[in-house]
């Protein structure tokens, strides 16, 4: 349904939800497939860099969990500065 609406936002949304289910089920090739689906959507989503976040540290790659921290973070300086 949401990609009949053509909404980014609702998109990205279902798919990280679907990461996370994903992940939890141990499915991490197809949580890894919505999560980077998602973020090319919003990429400064505070859920979706927490999803991403979670679902690297959970397989080990701790480099790129780093990046997704170290880019809310960067959102978070940028939202002060407005």
């Amino acid at each position: 349904m949401a990609e009949r609406v053509r909404h980014r936002y609702r998109i990205a949304a279902a798919g990280f939800n679907i990461a996370r289910v994903s992940m939890f089920e141990g499915d991490f090739a197809d949580a890894r497939q919505h999560a980077d689906l998602a973020l090319s959507l919003e990429p400064e989503d505070s859920m979706g860099l927490m999803s991403a976040t979670l679902l690297d540290s959970t397989v080990g790659d701790f480099a790129v969990s780093k990046a997704h921290i170290d880019r809310q973070l960067e959102t978070i300086n940028l939202t002060r500065l407005c």
